[in-house]
């Protein structure tokens, strides 16, 4: 399973999950609307979909690295 798989799969079932992205661990926390995914600093971003956290993901990192925790 990919990242993005596994990534859906954790959205789906509403879960609070950290991921590494080029390693930088950064919070996701699906269990509420909105979506929220925050960095280790407190910079925190909101997403009303899965699909927009999804597509901010893949149009602001070129090649990362993406592992979920």
């Amino acid at each position: 399973m990919d990242w993005m798989q596994e990534l859906e799969n954790r959205l789906q079932a509403r879960e609070l999950f950290q991921l590494s992205i080029d390693g930088q661990i950064y919070t996701v926390d699906a269990r509420t609307e909105p979506i929220t995914f925050t960095n280790e600093h407190g910079r925190t971003e909101r997403f009303s979909s899965p699909d927009q956290l999804e597509t901010a993901l893949q149009s602001w990192y070129e090649n990362p690295v993406i592992v979920l925790i």
